[in-house]
C-alpha cells in the first residue's frame, strides 16, 4: 500500500496547513484505521477543524461521531444539528440520514412527513436509495412536510453549538454514561464520506 502511505503523507501535510478537504479525508482514515492506527478522537478533531471551515462532509461525519459517541461524548442534539447543516449544504447522505432519523424516531420524534421531505431532498441531491422510500410513502399516503411550517413549529434540530458563534465549544471527550432506556441511539446505515 505505498500509494496509501503516500496519500496519508499528503493528507497530513495538507491538513496541518489547514485544508478542510485534507482534514476531512485524514479524519476518515483515522476513524476507520485505513493505513494508520484507529484514532476516533483524532478523527473528531480533524473533522471539527474542517466543519468550522464549512465542509459539509466533515460536518456530516462529525455529526455521526457525536451520535454514536465515537471520539467525542455522545450528544444527539449536536449530532442532529451538524447533520442538518450538512444537509442544508446539499449533501445527499446527510439528507438521507435525517430522513432515516425522522422515519425511525432516532434522536428525534418520529415524523413521517419530515422523513418524506428529507428523502425527497436526498433524491434531488442524487442519493440512489431515496426513491425506494418515497415510493413506499406514496403508497401509504404520507405527504411531504411543509418545511416552513415545520421550522416555525420547532420540528427541526437546532443549530449545533460547534457552529453557533454565541455558544461555540470544542468537541467534548467521551464520558462514561449509561444510555437512556427511552432514547433510541442506533446509527442508521449511512456511510461516512471522503472527497
Amino acid at each position: 500500500a505505498p500509494d496509501l502511505q503516500k496519500s496519508i503523507g499528503f493528507y497530513q501535510s495538507a491538513a496541518a496547513a489547514g485544508l478542510p478537504e485534507a482534514q476531512t479525508n485524514l479524519g476518515l482514515l483515522y476513524a476507520n484505521g485505513e493505513g494508520v492506527e484507529t484514532n476516533p478522537e483524532l478523527a473528531a478533531e480533524l473533522w471539527t477543524s474542517a466543519a468550522l471551515a464549512n465542509n459539509a462532509i466533515a460536518q456530516f461525519n462529525l455529526g455521526l461521531a457525536y451520535f454514536a459517541g465515537r471520539g467525542v461524548a455522545t450528544d444527539q442534539q449536536e449530532a442532529l444539528g451538524l447533520i442538518l447543516v450538512a444537509a442544508a449544504q446539499g449533501l445527499a447522505d446527510a439528507r438521507f440520514a435525517l430522513a432515516q432519523f425522522y422515519m425511525r424516531g432516532l434522536g428525534l420524534p418520529e415524523d413521517l412527513e419530515l422523513a418524506r421531505y428529507f428523502f425527497e431532498e436526498a433524491r434531488d441531491a442524487g442519493h440512489p436509495e431515496a426513491d425506494i422510500f418515497i415510493t413506499d410513502f406514496e403508497q401509504r399516503g404520507i405527504v411531504s412536510a411543509d418545511i416552513e411550517k415545520a421550522v416555525s413549529e420547532g420540528r427541526l434540530p437546532s443549530l449545533p453549538k460547534l457552529l453557533d458563534p454565541d455558544t461555540r465549544q470544542s468537541p467534548t471527550r467521551p464520558r462514561a454514561t449509561a444510555p437512556s432506556s427511552q432514547a433510541k441511539t442506533e446509527v442508521p446505515a449511512v456511510t461516512s464520506q471522503r472527497l
